[in-house]
């Protein structure tokens, strides 16, 4: 009666949070050869980040690291409207990965608890571009950021997770400064280097009530932390900062079907599509077919924009193990016809 209970509860959450703003993007370059696809199926340390709630499922302690050079040296302005929104609910482009991400997670299963360890810096459009006397106007932010996430089995098939997290946030502050040209004042807007600490709390819930079958959830920002700009002498801050802004709340829900042997297909949605004709462009959908315990293929498609990757698992002893996954991300920038990404994962 117990499961039946925490079934429709579940499901009862999955719906209704559906039409929310979607959380943050895959962590690693499985979940996003999968198309993205991450929140009932992250199997690494990622899921410190991504969904705290799966950290349970892991089998053995494990380091994972994440790179992508790419968006290291891609500026947002390079990236393409092809992307989907951004996860701020703005329609500026998201960039889809943390960048680079260090996690290290383990699980307990006498206790029913798991804890993961987080680091990553990202660099990121924070709010939709503004217009300012016909010119548009970007805000750009880079997090640097840690974070502490804890896994508990609440009930057999059923767990729940939360995560803290305390970073540095630089980004720009747009003010106006008033000059006096040939007896003529003129307004001129420009931006300054602007940096605090911040405070972040996630949640995350996981419910595989069968091996083959797994629905998971995941809400980042719960606080919604916020960014308030100080005055600065002289400085008149431009209207779009007068009030604090508040980070959104951002959500996603996904489903896995685990085939065996070696066949898993996954769906995450980021939003509640407006039409039957959007359900691709705010889904994350994919699958992996492992050809043996050390060979996997991947494919997907991450808002219609086509995914693909390979992993590799190097076993050195019955419990300790090296895997290498990569991703590829047909969507381009102005400087490349696509997007790579890789992590290592060392399972202890």
């Amino acid at each position: 009666m117990k499961q039946k209970t925490v079934s429709a509860i579940s499901i009862a959450l999955l719906l209704l949070f559906a039409a929310c703003t979607p959380a943050a993007a895959a962590i690693s370059a499985r979940s996003l050869a999968m198309g993205g696809a991450c929140v009932a199926i992250v199997n690494d340390a990622g899921a410190a980040y991504v969904n705290p709630a799966a950290l349970i499922t892991l089998a053995a302690p494990q380091l994972t690291f994440e790179y992508a050079p790419v968006f290291l040296s891609a500026t947002p302005l390079a990236l393409p409207a092809a992307l989907p929104p951004a996860f701020f609910g703005s329609t500026e482009p998201e960039i889809p990965t943390l960048l680079p991400y260090l996690g290290f997670a383990s699980p307990n299963s006498e206790s029913g608890l798991a804890y993961g360890i987080f680091a990553y810096r990202t660099e990121m459009i924070t709010w939709p571009t503004f217009d300012w006397q016909g010119t548009p106007v970007l805000i750009v932010g880079q997090d640097t950021s840690a974070g502490y996430s804890l896994g508990y089995e609440i009930l057999p098939g059923f767990s729940v997770g939360g995560t803290i997290r305390v970073g540095l946030y630089n980004t720009d502050k747009p003010f106006i400064v008033k000059e006096t040209v040939n007896g003529v004042e003129i307004l001129t807007l420009t931006k300054a280097h602007y940096q605090f600490l911040h405070l972040g709390l996630d949640a995350g819930i996981l419910y595989q009530p069968v091996p083959q079958f797994a629905m998971g959830f995941a809400a980042h920002d719960i606080n919604r932390k916020k960014l308030a700009f100080e005055e600065f002498e002289g400085q008149e801050p431009y209207e779009i900062i007068e009030n604090p802004i508040r980070f959104p709340f951002g959500m996603r829900w996904g489903v896995a079907f685990m085939l065996p042997p070696y066949l898993t297909l996954a769906w995450d949605m980021t939003e509640m599509p407006q039409s039957i004709n959007n359900v691709l462009k705010v889904s994350e959908l994919g699958g992996e077919l492992r050809f043996n315990d050390y060979i996997a293929f991947r494919a997907g498609l991450y808002h219609s924009k086509f995914t693909a990757g390979l992993g590799l698992t190097i076993p050195f002893s019955e419990t300790s193990a090296l895997t290498v996954d990569y991703a590829y991300l047909s969507a381009q920038t102005a400087t490349e016809s696509g997007m790579h990404y890789a992590t290592a994962s060392w399972l202890f």
